[in-house]
């Protein structure tokens, strides 16, 4: 999983982290025998926000993590755009800090586009096997932000990941 991956190469115990979905709502487009997520509207990130209320009101933690523009809407009830949220943290009404990055599998199409922009070609279907070559990708040089981002991660007792629908 490539977030379980990334909190180990930031050195966070995973056992310290509450993974979860800020819209509880599967939504999906038919491509022939696929089902392809599709992004929940403002009316279905509205409609269960208060799951993850609810869910961050019992962990109360100190720091959470919006993976995705879908999820940082839903904690803070307002568009982000991800390219200028993600340099500085926000203030959410409870008074946590949240930290604003890219959903995971932006990241798993990331390597195969740019393999296909190399070969000057459109991207395709990725395969299990590069799925799986994916998986071990090396790590990005980590930004002041990310820096400051993940030592406040470690010294946290609890880390909240929200995962946008």
């Amino acid at each position: 999983m490539v977030v379980d991956a990334a909190l180990g190469e930031a050195g966070i115990d995973r056992s310290t982290t509450y993974v979860t979905n800020a819209v509880n709502h599967f939504k999906f487009v038919l491509r022939g025998k696929r089902r392809i997520h599709d992004k929940p509207d403002a009316g279905e990130i509205e409609a269960c926000r208060w799951w993850i209320d609810q869910e961050r009101s019992l962990i109360r933690p100190p720091v959470t993590v919006a993976l995705g523009a879908t999820a940082a809407r839903s904690l803070t009830g307002k568009t982000v755009t991800i390219s200028r949220a993600r340099e500085a943290p926000l203030t959410l009404a409870d008074g946590g800090e949240c930290w604003v990055t890219v959903h995971p599998s932006f990241l798993l199409r990331i390597p195969e586009e740019h393999a296909a922009a190399k070969n000057g070609r459109a991207s395709s279907p990725t395969s299990s096997a590069s799925r799986r070559e994916q998986r071990n990708l090396p790590a990005r040089p980590v930004s002041g932000a990310r820096r400051r981002l993940l030592l406040k991660a470690q010294a946290a007792d609890t880390i909240s990941l929200a995962c946008g629908g």
